[in-house]
């Protein structure tokens, strides 16, 4: 059994590896999964945000597009329950 660990914890470490690879997404130099100077080039989102998609909002609640999906989604809700009531 105790020689067994050692095997299992290198198959840990290949998995780990492969699933969460040890360079850099965007220069591929090894090490970190984005590193200090692609990290440095990254755009930064500042608040205030869409609550729902977080895109960049001059307010602090839905962008148009997100209100018009929940509108629909709301109407179509109440809709559903009208009908379920007719059943």
């Amino acid at each position: 059994m105790v020689f067994v660990l050692p095997q299992v914890a290198k198959l840990k470490g290949i998995a780990l590896d492969f699933l969460f690879p040890q360079w850099c997404v965007g220069c591929g130099r090894q090490g970190e999964f984005i590193c200090l100077s692609c990290r440095g080039t990254l755009p930064r989102v500042m608040p205030p945000l869409c609550s729902r998609c977080g895109k960049p909002q001059s307010s602090g609640v839905f962008c148009p597009a997100c209100a018009t999906a929940l509108k629909a989604a709301g109407a179509a809700s109440v809709w559903g329950l009208a009908l379920a009531r007719e059943i």
